[in-house]
């Protein structure tokens, strides 16, 4: 039945209207019971002794008893939260209240109106019907200016009371009784009638503002909300950040970046690349589920961060990293087209002792600690560790200086002799760089070089390595070859090679003399791009060699689209020489696949006599390493050309193979 008068009353009212409209009626029904009270008091006073009791005080304090509880009930309810299904319920029962009352009242004023008025001397100044006219009116007038919020409220009470009332009066056959009955009628209309519009501008108003609500927190929404993957935004994360550093409880930053993306965003296109970017939230989430985190975000591009309270450990942390790498390894479908990323991670754990620290620093450390793991492999967690802060501001000085560097004064050429394997003869130099900065003192290569690829001036390097080591190559016997290391960066670079080119020409040494050695890693990206660049190199009659074979991405059919000159075996494998059963036959295997694929092969990092004679007995072609020379200035360097070897005793070497 409650159903039935809810949909009745309120079925055409929205959620936010209804509840409204009760918070409305929480602060002025109380009010309203306040003055019906005190008049009903004021009408049992002014009617005791002139009407029975039964009429005149016991009607009146069942009424006030009503009054007061309903009062106490709204007063107590004021601070309640209410549901728009408990807010109709409300208004049920308040509509069956109000109609209950108005009836109640309406009967009470009606029957003491028709008893006849008391003997002279009861009132001087206005007669007790005048009164009793008055407390309807009022009453009727206090019900309308109060619960206007809700219309019905409003109407019923009017319709209940002043047209039945009217009736009594005009019953009665005097003029001014008529004339008060019309009035009441016209005074009732008229405040319906402001009822009626009150209601309709206070529901307009209400509509109006839950609309301006509800854009408030779609926008609020959208400011914070990555639109492509729907995880939290930069935004979002660093208000969360602050949230949590202000809370004063330790917690965790985790940076995540994607491994391959770039590369798959080119190949195939942004539309594929927004899918593997859905997908990757997706099983962020889905890795994420029971760690309870306070936020996953992505930051932008194919970067995203997490942010978890305090955790159980070093290890669990971990774990959870490397199972989030797992989830995003898997395969990815699109249509006909399976695309796979990998990611790398680093965590900041932000302690009670450093929490106190700006919110920017805590993602600044995982950012050192993610920086470390790509720099490491890839595809790993690092947690954060100081020296890793370190690390980055050293790279950070390291480009400064590079930069602002003079390299004809500052880079330094060395030499390091290669020979035949099978009589140590003296076949070439490999020239590699020092740099010895007027800021930083000797810089190994291992740390500018790479540096050197990320901020652009590589290509300087390469430049200035060239000229020189071609300069130098003027003063060696002719026969000896010259190695050259290029970067994947001055492959990519079409100017780049022009200017190489034009240095090899200008220098009058025959690119038949050259060799240019590049590692593995340009057997992955831009694949076209670097067949390219090669070709120009061996249309001057340039070898190419592949360095530190081994360690990197090569795969057979790479090695047949490069097909290199010599392929130079990486140290990892020479050192491991001496074990038949682990080295040997691997590289024998590597000088067997050389030979199938007409190529030369070089060991690099000779570093004992034994290394040397097993090489040579394996049929390698070419020996490079410490045992046989360390990388000499080029003073010493020409000693060695003239001379033509850098070891006095290949004979018995000779001998053995």
């Amino acid at each position: 039945m409650g159903e039935v008068l809810a949909k009745i009353l309120t079925g055409k009212t929205s959620d936010t209207l209804v509840v409204s409209q009760v918070e409305a009626l929480k602060h002025r029904v109380p009010i309203l019971y306040v003055v019906l009270g005190i008049e009903t008091l004021a009408m049992a006073i002014t009617h005791f002794g002139s009407v029975p009791t039964y009429l005149s005080v016991y009607p009146s304090l069942i009424a006030i008893t009503v009054m007061v509880i309903r009062c106490v009930q709204w007063f107590r309810a004021r601070n309640q939260v209410l549901s728009p299904d408990e807010s109709r319920r409300v208004v049920v029962k308040t509509t069956l209240l109000t109609v209950l009352l108005s009836v109640t009242l309406m009967a009470w004023s009606g029957i003491l109106y028709m008893y006849p008025e008391p003997g002279p001397g009861f009132g001087a100044g206005i007669s007790r019907r005048g009164h009793i006219v008055l407390f309807v009116g009022v009453t009727v007038v206090s019900c309308i200016a109060l619960l206007m919020h809700v219309r019905t409220l409003a109407m019923l009470t009017t319709l209940l009371v002043i047209p039945a009332f009217s009736l009594i009066l005009a019953a009665n056959g005097s003029p001014i009784e008529w004339a008060v009955a019309v009035n009441l009628m016209l005074v009732a209309s008229a405040m319906l009638y402001v009822a009626y519009v009150f209601s309709r501008d206070f529901a307009n108003l209400v509509e109006s503002r839950a609309a301006l609500d509800e854009m408030y927190v779609r926008q609020k929404r959208l400011a914070s909300t990555d639109s492509l993957t729907q995880l939290d935004n930069r935004r979002s994360f660093n208000d969360k950040l602050e949230e949590a550093v202000q809370s004063g409880c330790a917690f965790t930053v985790l940076m995540m970046d994607l491994d391959g993306f770039k590369k798959l965003n080119d190949a195939h296109g942004h539309a594929v690349g927004d899918q593997v970017l859905r997908v990757v939230a997706e099983r962020l989430a889905e890795a994420s589920e029971g760690e309870g985190v306070l936020s996953i975000s992505r930051m932008g591009g194919d970067e995203f961060a997490i942010l978890l309270p305090q955790q159980g450990g070093s290890q669990k942390l971990i774990d959870y990293g490397e199972r989030i790498i797992r989830q995003c390894a898997m395969p990815i479908y699109e249509g006909d087209l399976v695309v796979t990323v990998g990611a790398s991670i680093g965590i900041n754990e932000v302690t009670e002792t450093d929490i106190d620290e700006k919110p920017s620093k805590h993602i600044e450390r995982a950012d050192f600690a993610l920086f470390h793991a790509k720099q490491t492999g890839r595809g790993r967690v690092e947690l954060y560790a100081p020296e890793h802060e370190d690390q980055i501001r050293r790279t950070a000085i390291v480009e400064q200086s590079l930069k602002s560097a003079d390299l004809e004064e500052e880079l330094h050429l060395v030499f390091q002799p290669v020979v035949d394997a099978r009589n140590l003869q003296l076949i070439g130099f490999e020239v590699l760089v020092r740099w010895r900065s007027s800021h930083l003192g000797d810089v190994m290569p291992g740390e500018f070089i790479p540096v050197a690829e990320r901020c652009g001036t590589i290509h300087a390097i390469t430049r200035v390595v060239l000229r020189r080591a071609l300069s130098e190559m003027q003063n060696w016997p002719e026969g000896l070859r010259l190695k050259v290391n290029l970067s994947i960066y001055d492959l990519s670079s079409s100017s780049q090679m022009l200017a190489l080119l034009t240095i090899i020409e200008r220098s009058g040494v025959s690119g038949q003399q050259l060799t240019f050695e590049i590692t593995e890693s340009a057997f992955s990206d831009q694949l076209d791009i670097i067949l390219s660049a090669l070709n120009m190199l061996r249309a001057i009659g340039s070898s190419i060699a592949i360095d530190d074979f081994g360690t990197g991405y090569s795969s057979l059919s790479s090695l047949h689209h490069f097909r290199p000159d010599l392929i130079k075996i990486d140290r990892s494998f020479v050192v491991r020489v001496s074990d038949p059963y682990d080295g040997r036959d691997m590289i024998k295997t590597i000088i067997q696949m050389c030979r199938n694929l007409g190529a030369r092969s070089l060991a690099e990092g000779v570093e004992n006599e034994t290394q040397c004679r097993v090489l040579s007995d394996l049929g390698c072609d070419e020996l490079q390493g410490y045992w046989l020379s360390r990388p000499v200035s080029a003073e010493k360097a020409r000693e060695f050309a003239h001379a033509g070897v850098v070891k006095a005793e290949p004979q018995a070497l000779g001998q053995s193979s």
